[in-house]
């Protein structure tokens, strides 16, 4: 989460999306995801929800591996 406070303006990279919060007051703020405009949500709930899929996303790509191809191996005997 990247805060920057000229604007009140808070920003989020989820992994696949981009989230811009701007904080309005009395604990509302606007939610744009990936540069379109969603409406009005509670901004304390907001936050709290974008910190966890920041989490789960962080440990979802920790755990990647690249796939290792193997040879495929007919089951019926075709050396005749």
């Amino acid at each position: 989460m990247i805060r920057n406070d000229e604007k009140d303006q808070y920003i989020s990279f989820t992994g696949r999306h981009f989230v811009k919060l701007y904080y309005k007051g009395e604990n509302m703020c606007e939610l744009y995801i990936d540069h379109e405009y969603k409406g009005l949500a509670p901004f304390l709930y907001t936050v709290r929800k974008l910190r966890q899929l920041e989490r789960s996303w962080l440990l979802a790509m920790k755990n990647v591996q690249p796939y290792h191809f193997k040879e495929i191996k007919p089951f019926i005997d075709i050396s005749i």
